[in-house]
């Protein structure tokens, strides 16, 4: 009786044993388990570098931070609240060093999300009271520098195009600002299994030519680090298809050379030119999940952009990481 009872508790664990390890190497979906009040402040810190020819002509760092809360929920949805430094002033603030105490009003943009309780999805919903704001920061800045700087005027104007293009629309300042805090969307509504990579496909701008886009593949696993409820890792890697806008940059060379009364060696040496012409860009991101709150933990995002051709190789690498508290 009592070698029963043995046998059938040794059983009864190698059965606990297994299921628990099933569940840990089980399927695992996030979506947001958020409670209204929750709120988070974050921290990143930026290192840029240039290079040419692997030489380092310019290496920067600086950092930016914001603030996520969540306003509210309602049976589909979460109403988060990101607080988000004015990257307009951030731009020029080397201009004029008391630019940020002048336009205090200007410091902090606000922006509103409604996000879905199942997959995360989120949209932003007062787009067009961010744009009224940054369009009064723009005039705001130019006049302050106009007047403590005028000599700066013209290039400043030059600085801020581009960030006018961001803010024109909904679809850009989403845009944007998911390359800053997507970081928070991206686990959710997604069904992740140990030892397997999920693989998105979709469209995306073409990082030499913005009016240009191109097929992007996202590659994403799961690394489990204290087992389900605990911390985890998720990584994933962006790779773009740039094989087409190649192609179009070697016809369009090849049709300019060939439109030049030109010996058939120095055809040769061209196309060989030609051939040699390369774009390419890496983009990966490891983030640090608490699954008990489904709060990020901290963000490490890697970017590298080459550029080579016979007259020389062109790098950008951006470095940028970001804390919650």
């Amino acid at each position: 009786m009592t070698r029963l009872l043995l046998c059938s508790f040794a059983s009864l664990q190698l059965l606990v044993s297994a299921m628990s390890a099933n569940a840990q190497d089980g399927p695992r979906r996030f979506k947001p388990m958020w409670e209204p009040g929750d709120a988070r402040t974050t921290n990143t810190t930026r290192q840029e570098q240039e290079l040419k020819n692997g030489v380092v002509e310019e290496d920067t760092s600086y950092s930016t931070g914001s603030r996520l809360e969540v306003m509210g929920m309602d049976a589909d949805s979460y109403a988060l609240e990101v607080r988000y430094s004015n990257v307009a002033l951030q731009a020029v603030a080397s201009f004029y060093d008391g630019l940020g105490e002048e336009l205090q009003e200007y410091q902090d943009l606000v922006l509103e999300y409604s996000v879905d309780k199942k997959t995360g999805a989120a949209e932003l919903q007062n787009w067009k009271e961010a744009k009224a704001f940054m369009d009064r920061s723009f005039k705001a800045i130019s006049k302050v520098l106009k007047e403590k700087d005028p000599e700066s005027a013209d290039f400043v104007e030059i600085v801020l195009a581009p960030l006018k293009t961001v803010f024109e629309s909904k679809e850009n300042i989403e845009a944007y600002i998911e390359s800053e805090i997507g970081y928070l969307f991206f686990p959710f509504g997604k069904t992740f299994t140990l030892g397997d990579t999920l693989r998105i496909e979709e469209t995306a701008a073409n990082p030499f030519n913005p009016e240009d886009s191109v097929s992007q593949t996202t590659l994403a696993w799961l690394a489990d680090t204290d087992g389900p409820g605990g911390r985890c890792e998720i990584h994933s890697t962006v790779i773009l298809d740039l094989t087409a806008f190649k192609e179009l940059m070697k016809a369009m060379k090849r049709k300019m050379g060939s439109s030049i009364d030109v010996a058939d060696s120095a055809l040769t040496r061209k196309d060989k030119e030609i051939d040699e012409l390369e774009f390419d860009m890496t983009n990966g991101t490891v983030i640090t999940l608490d699954e008990a709150t489904t709060w990020p933990i901290k963000v490490v995002q890697e970017k590298r952009v080459v550029g080579s051709d016979p007259k020389g190789r062109r790098e950008k690498s951006v470095r940028a990481t970001t804390v919650l508290n």
